[in-house]
């Protein structure tokens, strides 16, 4: 199978998920508008402002198209808050492709991300591991793992 994969570029830090599929040896093409998901086979969504991309989605139909489209779906962060059936506590604009409840913003504000150095099992020294306002899912619909 051929891997064609489409990277939101509404808003958000992007380029970094577009650089890391390349180096996989992936075709990655910049998607902002519907047209742009025509012969992607996987398309991400990464972190960024959901309530800004949100808007932006819908105004410009590309919400509409990911919902029709045959795309995969790999989320980061807000694009996890995009994904989700509804957010706890507020009424915003989402896809809702997935049976999930998210709350946003469930460590903290943005003042509270960090980076710090992170002992992971199995490398021989510690990685930067960077801990930021990222969202949880407070719910799952049946059939959700």
């Amino acid at each position: 199978m051929d891997v064609r994969v489409g990277v939101a570029t509404v808003q958000g830090d992007y380029d970094k998920h577009i650089e890391a599929f390349a180096r996989l040896g992936h075709v990655c093409v910049r998607v902002r508008e519907p047209q742009d998901l025509e012969s992607l086979t996987h398309l991400v969504l990464p972190g960024g402002e959901s309530t800004t991309v949100g808007l932006l989605m819908q105004r410009y139909g590309l919400g509409e198209a990911i919902r029709q489209s045959n795309c995969a779906v790999w989320e980061t962060c807000m694009g996890m808050i995009m994904m989700a059936k509804s957010v706890e506590g507020r009424q915003q604009y989402t896809l809702d492709l997935l049976d999930i409840v998210v709350r946003r913003n469930a460590f903290g504000a943005q003042v509270h991300s960090f980076e710090d150095r992170v002992e992971v099992k199995g490398l021989d020294q510690p990685v930067t591991g960077v801990f930021i306002r990222a969202p949880i899912v407070t719910e799952v619909g049946p059939g959700v793992e």
